[in-house]
């Protein structure tokens, strides 16, 4: 009885131990996990389920920040409808539990085609080497022009992966850029731009897309480090979507949001001549940095056209565009209540009081003119030790 207690186990295991060294001389196999399981499917049936989830057309995203192996399947599918489909063809039964599962544990699919523009030079290349290909395949026998043909496919190849280079830099000083800013009480990294117009009313009324409706802006500031972002909000009577809008929204955020211990400002945003990248906007940061005084140094990073990813992009998928909304506090509360993690959106009410011509006061400090191309521009800095320099 000892034995049994030390050991934690009953009797008749005692028995059988002692039975089986008597008979065979060895001790009994342990059979547990041995036993196939009845409903267990053959290889067979899998096999069928996998091919005709393969069947199915899906489509890569095009707009991310790197490359994922997910697809993205048709909007107007689900699993339930895939299940129907197996079922009309002539294959293994089985269960939709049984298809749910092979769908989550061998697929990285989702549904509803990511809705993003793509390179505009991303698809000339791809388009123009296709022709290429093309013209190579009917060229019979002349060697001369299959190797002028093979090296112009050569040559756009080239071109095409050092243009994806470029967009790659971009990401990765961004990701730098909010790594440095999570870890660095003087630092920000921040990105901006405005999101999509919204339309008043947004209601499904045959007769109100005749009529003349009313432009909801949003100009949004996204914090790389901890994922907070600030909407600025106005309709088009209060302004528009030109430099003195951009500035004078950046201007509040810089005085009145940003963290005082901040003198580092890192800015992401895309390269639109009439918003961001343009003289006003140059010579405010400038004068941020020399005339205010607030900053010690300022970068401003444009990503390469057609790869301009922005986390900005992620807040407005939030916002449901599809809702009925009658007035602007209609917007307001869909912008305050789309996101709950990791902090709820910062809405900002704009008014003509905030939206000052910047343009105008910033002509009697500077010269009126750029005396450079802004265009080529790809990174942007000034700081604090070279008041004369940008």
């Amino acid at each position: 009885m000892a034995i049994l207690s030390m050991h934690g186990i009953g009797k008749k295991r005692l028995e059988n131990i002692q039975k089986s060294l008597k008979m065979k001389g060895v001790a009994p196999r342990d059979k547990r996990g041995t036993n196939v399981k009845k409903h267990s499917k053959s290889e067979k049936t899998i096999h069928a389920v996998v091919t005709h989830i393969n069947l199915l057309k899906s489509r890569p995203s095009h707009y991310s920040t790197k490359k994922t192996s997910k697809k993205y399947l048709p909007e107007e599918l689900n699993v339930k409808k895939m299940y129907g489909l197996y079922k009309e063809q002539n294959n293994p039964p089985v269960s939709h539990e049984f298809y749910r599962k092979i769908f989550n544990t061998r697929f990285n699919l989702s549904f509803g085609y990511p809705r993003s523009d793509t390179c505009s030079e991303c698809d000339q290349f791809l388009a123009n080497i296709k022709v290429l290909e093309i013209k190579l395949k009917t060229e019979n026998g002349n060697e001369e022009e299959k190797k002028r043909t093979e090296a112009e496919i050569q040559k756009l190849g080239v071109l095409n992966r050092v243009h994806k280079a470029k967009a790659e830099k971009c990401y990765e000083k961004k990701r730098v850029s909010r790594q440095y800013a999570s870890t660095k009480d003087d630092t920000e990294a921040i990105a901006m731009d405005f999101q999509k117009n919204l339309s008043l009313p947004n209601v499904t009324t045959n007769d109100v897309y005749y009529k003349r409706q009313l432009t909801f802006i949003s100009f949004n500031i996204h914090e790389l480090a901890c994922n907070n972002a600030i909407f600025y909000i106005y309709n088009e009577t209060i302004g528009g979507k030109g430099a003195n809008e951009v500035v004078s929204m950046l201007n509040d955020y810089i005085f009145t949001k940003l963290k005082p211990s901040v003198l580092h400002l890192n800015i992401f945003c895309d390269s639109c001549a009439g918003q961001n990248k343009n003289f006003t906007v140059f010579r405010y940061l400038h004068y941020v940095v020399h005339v205010a005084k607030r900053l010690s140094s300022v970068t401003v990073i444009f990503p390469v056209r057609g790869h301009s990813y922005l986390q900005c992009n992620r807040d407005m998928s939030f916002v449901n565009q599809k809702i009925r909304a009658e007035l602007p506090r209609d917007w307001v509360t869909e912008l305050k209540t789309c996101r709950q993690k990791p902090t709820r959106f910062v809405v900002h009410d704009v008014d003509q009081t905030m939206l000052r011509k910047w343009s105008g006061y910033l002509d009697e400090i500077y010269k009126k003119k750029s005396p450079f191309a802004s265009r080529p521009i790809r990174e942007l800095r000034i700081t604090l030790n070279h008041p004369r320099l940008i």
